[in-house]
């Protein structure tokens, strides 16, 4: 369950530290580790056909994609690790 009031999802959880400073929030915040959250039970639906992964973690998908709206600019979100990451792969 995500519980912090901006509702981030962490890179790692629990969340045993809580790293802060300047750029910190690039890691605490980042929509590439954040967006397993959605991806994961969609690629196992894909794979198994088994919704329940979707159906079990719904809200919590929900809560983040709204999170992530807070954001965007657009629709199009400006942080996090983005030059780590290649979506091109999905």
């Amino acid at each position: 369950m995500l519980s912090m009031p901006t509702e981030p999802c962490p890179p790692l959880l629990p969340e045993y530290v809580v790293f802060e400073g300047p750029g910190m929030d690039a890691f605490a915040q980042s929509p590439e580790w954040g967006s397993s959250l959605i991806i994961v039970p969609f690629m196992y639906y894909e794979a198994y056909g088994d919704d329940s992964l979707i159906r079990g973690n719904y809200v919590a998908m929900r809560r983040y994609m709204d999170y992530l709206a807070t954001r965007a600019k657009k629709h199009i979100l400006s942080f996090g690790l983005g030059d780590w990451y290649d979506y091109g792969d999905f």
